[in-house]
C-alpha cells in the first residue's frame, strides 16, 4: 500500500512537472527568435557600457598601467555580458504573464519594443541614481509598482500597434535583424572576457 501510494505520488508529481512545462512552452518562444532579442539587448548593454568607460579611460590613464586599464575595460565586457543576459531573463519573464497573441506571437517586434524603453529607463535611472537611492521604503515600493504597472500598459500598447501597424512591425524586426552583427561581436568579445575573469579568478 505504501509502494502504491508512493507511485500514486510520484505519478501525479510527474504530471505536474509536464503541464508547467507544456505552460511555460506555450508562452516562451523558440530559440530561433531569442537571438535578434538578444541582440538588440546585447547593442544597448555593451554599447552603453564601453560609451561610459570611455569618459574614465583619460582619468585611470593617470593613474594606472596601460595593462590594468584592459584589465579593467575585460572585467565591464564580462559584466556587460552577464547583464544582458539578467534583462534576457526579464524580457522572458514578463514573456511568461501576457498571453501568446501578446508577446510569444510576435516575440522579436515586442521583445525589440520592450528592450528599447528598458535601456531608456536604465540610462534615466543610471543618472537619477543619487535621487532615487535616497527614496524612502515605501517610495521606492511605489515606485517599483508603478513601473510595472506602465511596462505592463506598454506591453498591451505595442502589442496593439504591432498587429495593427505592419510597417512599424517590420520596422523592428529590421531592427533585431540588423543588430544580429552586432549580436556576434559583442557576445564573442563578452564571453572571451568572461572566460579571461574565470581563470583569473580559478588561478
Amino acid at each position: 500500500m505504501t509502494i502504491q501510494t508512493l507511485n500514486s505520488a510520484l505519478d501525479t508529481q510527474q504530471s505536474h512537472t509536464r503541464n508547467l512545462k507544456s505552460a511555460i512552452g506555450r508562452r516562451v518562444p523558440d530559440q530561433i527568435q531569442l537571438f535578434p532579442v538578444y541582440s538588440v539587448i546585447v547593442f544597448f548593454v555593451f554599447t552603453w557600457a564601453l560609451f561610459s568607460a570611455a569618459y574614465q579611460v583619460p582619468s585611470w590613464l593617470g593613474y594606472l598601467s596601460i595593462w590594468n586599464v584592459v584589465t579593467l575595460m575585460i572585467y565591464i565586457l564580462a559584466f556587460a555580458l552577464i547583464e544582458s543576459a539578467i534583462v534576457l531573463g526579464f524580457v522572458l519573464l514578463i514573456c511568461l504573464f501576457f498571453p501568446a497573441r501578446f508577446f510569444k506571437e510576435i516575440f522579436i517586434p515586442q521583445g525589440s519594443a520592450i528592450v528599447v524603453v528598458l535601456s531608456g529607463v536604465a540610462i534615466l535611472i543610471q543618472y537619477n541614481f543619487p535621487v532615487l537611492y535616497a527614496l524612502e521604503f515605501w517610495q521606492a515600493v511605489i515606485f517599483i509598482l508603478l513601473f510595472l504597472i506602465a511596462l505592463a500598459a506598454m506591453v498591451s500598447l505595442f502589442a496593439a500597434l504591432i498587429r495593427r501597424y505592419t510597417r512599424l512591425r517590420s520596422l523592428l524586426e529590421a531592427l533585431a535583424a540588423r543588430m544580429t552583427l552586432f549580436g556576434y561581436f559583442y557576445l564573442t568579445c563578452g564571453l572571451m572576457s568572461l572566460a579571461v575573469v574565470l581563470v583569473r579568478i580559478i588561478f
